[in-house]
């Protein structure tokens, strides 16, 4: 992944969630993590906000997106699919929802319908 398009999406999520939110990591392998601080889950969630893990491998392609912990939902259950991941040294849950990323749109865009995943009972 090029610095311009870093740059576009570093610009992209500081504009949404607010530039002292955003930190960017770009790792020796290619690897392309943006930290999002406090981002916001569906009502009902249990913690209403996490920090989340935007992250492309090797820098190409379909990014993942990780939480920082395991989220309960509305309904009280852990969702299903949750992964205990480590990244960069640090603990990470990913978790399974069905949202493709389009290059079209913002990358918050894909990000906040990865969270919408937890508005889905279990």
């Amino acid at each position: 992944m090029d610095e311009t398009t870093i740059g576009k999406l570093d610009s992209e999520l500081k504009r949404h969630y607010g530039e002292e939110k955003i930190q960017r990591k770009v790792l020796a392998d290619g690897t392309v993590a943006f930290k999002i601080a406090a981002a916001e889950l569906p009502e009902g969630c249990n913690p209403g906000r996490v920090d989340a893990l935007l992250f492309f491998q090797g820098g190409n392609g379909s990014p993942q997106v990780f939480v920082r912990q395991q989220v309960k939902l509305a309904n009280g259950r852990i969702a299903r699919n949750q992964t205990n991941v480590i990244f960069d040294g640090e603990p990470w849950v990913s978790f399974s929802a069905n949202f493709l990323y389009d290059v079209s749109k913002p990358i918050w865009y894909f990000v906040g319908g990865k969270l919408r995943r937890f508005a889905q009972p279990d």
